[in-house]
């Protein structure tokens, strides 16, 4: 699997954060991210963001145009879907909110050559405004699969992640700076896809993460170092993995 946590994958405007004293929060001030261009193994891709009156992200597009990625919300500006395509590959996400406008249920549409591959659904339970377990059932052909993820927080951090089921069970831990993530701008207030985008859900710097199959697998943990702007934003990152599977990513960032 390739290490997609680190690729820029979704990008929310919803901000969640608090204070905490061993991870503190950034600053109330924000930046928003219109581009990052990512290096591995002398290959290039851009990645350009257009944005609403609102700031909430509409389109995170490879510039190439071989992967765009689409974000709807509902009338209460709540995100409703996300539709990511790839050549001819397409992935659909859906979620519903109750009254108050937290998660339910959302489902996971794969779509392989333009056919229906499988289904996933999602169930969130929450606790003090943070998703604290998602129950999610696959359809494929061959059979349901059931997982059961677990996630964990510290302080405003999404520090760790266990899934348990069918297909065995994975454990991720995951480390931070005191600094500003460089998506801190627009960061999921909700986890409610567990295996995307990591980084994605906490306001500081992702700096390690730890990602084991209980029982074998292929292990590995990446390490990320950063430069950072007079401001504190990064403007640069490099993450080193610890198999040989994937080369070094040199990522740098541009905001608005």
């Amino acid at each position: 699997m390739k290490k997609s946590v680190f690729l820029f994958v979704t990008l929310i405007t919803f901000l969640s954060a608090c204070k905490d004293k061993d991870n503190p929060a950034p600053d109330n001030s924000k930046k928003f991210l219109k581009k990052v261009v990512s290096v591995e193994a002398g290959v290039t891709t851009v990645y350009n963001v257009t944005y609403d009156a609102q700031n909430r992200i509409l389109s995170s597009n490879r510039e190439d145009g071989v992967e765009t990625r689409e974000f709807t919300y509902n009338n209460k500006g709540l995100l409703s879907k996300v539709t990511l395509k790839q050549d001819k590959d397409q992935d659909v996400y859906e979620f519903t909110y109750n009254a108050a406008g937290e998660p339910q249920a959302g489902t996971h549409k794969i779509y392989m050559e333009g056919a229906l591959n499988a289904t996933e659904n999602y169930q969130y339970t929450l606790a003090n405004g943070k998703v604290i377990q998602i129950n999610a059932i696959t359809n494929t052909p061959e059979g349901d699969m059931e997982t059961t993820y677990k996630l964990f927080y510290t302080g405003a951090n999404f520090t760790r992640l266990t899934a348990e089921g069918d297909a065995g069970e994975v454990n991720v831990t995951l480390t931070y700076g005191n600094k500003k993530s460089p998506y801190s701008g627009f960061l999921l207030k909700y986890a409610l896809v567990p295996s995307l985008a990591f980084e994605l859900f906490s306001p500081n710097e992702m700096l390690t993460m730890d990602y084991k199959y209980v029982g074998g697998g292929p292990d590995f943990s990446s390490t990320v170092t950063y430069t950072y702007g007079a401001d504190g934003f990064p403007t640069r990152s490099v993450t080193k993995f610890s198999d040989d599977t994937d080369n070094d990513v040199t990522s740098t960032f541009e905001y608005r």
